[in-house]
């Protein structure tokens, strides 16, 4: 996402930052489902005039993707001048808006130029930019809840989340039972690990982690966790081991020298919108070795 855009008319320019957090939740959040069920919300409009400076921030107070033949229809609950509006969008194959409405209003979508189209990942995340109107420009983020076959027609290939297990004093990983860590951290805050799907090397007789990858937290104040599909995002010279993880607005970076060094570390870092929110490090290498 974009966080400076530009809207020009005539020769003016309007710039437009960044808008804030999804929600005010700790960095490790809970599931969708449970941020709906608990009434929270679960993301944010931002829209701006090209005539007039100024944003217009709301909250989205609900979404969901429900699946309509070979295309999708996309649900929103905002708070508008303190009362709920519901707009609805139907979305072609691709994920291109062809009609709007909200609170059974049509929308003129004769400024909408159907690119980009909307973005939306396995985890729910979504994010919308476009013209609203030939006068107005809209950026909708958050996290959606998948009705019915939605996300399985969607993402026909996509890999299950596994569910994050707690870290208690029987179990020494956030991985679950089919799954192994590739390297570890432990802060005073949270536990983090990137686990890997468990792996025989046959003439090795030795287990490894290997893809999908995830990352898997813990909260150690409120107990909670969050697991989320991960990158391999290593870098070779200077050689460093880093995952990454997205989640709405946040990435979630894990990164190592390795234990083949003379003073190994590892990190953990929350980055939003780019910038680094969150960043501890531990003078050690607790992870996977040469098989």
């Amino acid at each position: 996402m974009k966080l400076v855009f530009f809207l020009t008319l005539f020769s003016s320019v309007v710039f437009i930052p960044a808008f804030t957090k999804v929600n005010a939740e700790p960095l490790f959040t809970s599931k969708p489902s449970q941020m709906i069920a608990n009434g929270k919300n679960v993301g944010t409009a931002t829209c701006a005039s090209i005539i007039n400076e100024g944003l217009n921030t709301r909250p989205i107070q609900k979404a969901t993707l429900e699946a309509r033949g070979n295309g999708y229809r996309l649900k929103f609950t905002e708070l508008m001048r303190g009362k709920p509006s519901e707009t609805v969008w139907e979305l072609d194959s691709q994920l291109i808006i062809y009609e709007a409405e909200s609170d059974g209003m049509s929308w003129n979508l004769t400024s909408y130029n159907r690119e980009p189209p909307v973005t939306i990942t396995p985890t729910g995340n979504f994010e919308i930019e476009m013209m609203v109107s030939s006068r107005s420009w809209c950026i909708f983020t958050g996290t959606l809840q998948f009705i019915g076959n939605a996300k399985a027609q969607l993402f026909p290939n996509s890999t299950t989340l596994p569910e994050a297990a707690n870290l208690t004093a029987s179990s020494d990983s956030l991985c679950s039972k089919d799954q192994m860590p590739l390297f570890v951290i432990r802060t005073e805050d949270f536990d983090a690990e990137i686990c890997g799907k468990l792996t025989m090397i046959e003439p090795l007789g030795c287990e490894v982690p290997s893809e999908p990858y995830f990352y898997v937290s813990q909260s150690r104040k409120t107990g909670q966790s969050i697991v989320l599909p991960a990158t391999n995002a290593t870098q070779e010279d200077p050689f460093m081991i880093i995952y990454k993880a997205k989640n709405g607005n946040l990435t979630y970076q894990m990164a190592s020298s390795g234990g083949y060094v003379n003073k190994p570390w590892t990190s953990l870092s929350v980055f939003e919108n780019g910038k680094r929110i969150y960043h501890r490090k531990v003078n050690k290498y607790d992870g996977l070795y040469d098989c």
